[in-house]
């Protein structure tokens, strides 16, 4: 078969998706960005920083986080002298839709040793609060 013999190419035409395909193109991407902004849903009350009880016998270097999802508050922290034992008591506040104050207490027993590790994690009882802010912050050494 000589070159000028063979069938013409019919020409190629690309259609554009319909209105509808490009709306749920669109919607997919929307979700696909909300979901990745919603995945960091740690808020951090004190991040990687010191933070000292009222009457500065203890001080803690660390993270104070609550996770919005899973609905968990999470103390990871180094104590930053020696105190000796006592317990540590941590005051949340936080309000709800309705602008109702609700509270959750943290006690946490430790040795007061330099650098001891804090780890602690607890879910407070207020579902329906989704920030809370450190309101108060103690250390009562234990007596001899």
């Amino acid at each position: 078969m000589s070159v000028s013999k063979l069938p013409r190419d019919k020409s190629v035409t690309f259609k554009l998706p319909s209105v509808r395909i490009q709306a749920v193109a669109c919607f997919v991407a929307t979700m696909v960005i909300a979901a990745s902004a919603l995945a960091s849903d740690r808020l951090y009350l004190k991040k990687n920083e010191i933070f000292c009880d009222t009457s500065k016998t203890l001080c803690l270097y660390g993270s104070f986080t609550y996770r919005v999802n899973s609905r968990i508050v999470s103390l990871n922290a180094r104590v930053q002298k020696q105190t000796g034992p006592g317990e540590i008591y941590i005051l949340l506040s936080g309000r709800n839709r309705q602008n109702d104050l609700r509270r959750a207490e943290i006690r946490i027993q430790i040795r007061g040793t330099y650098s001891e590790i804090i780890d602690y994690k607890m879910r407070p009882d207020a579902p329906d609060v989704s920030e809370w802010e450190l309101s108060l912050f103690t250390f009562e050494a234990e007596s001899n």
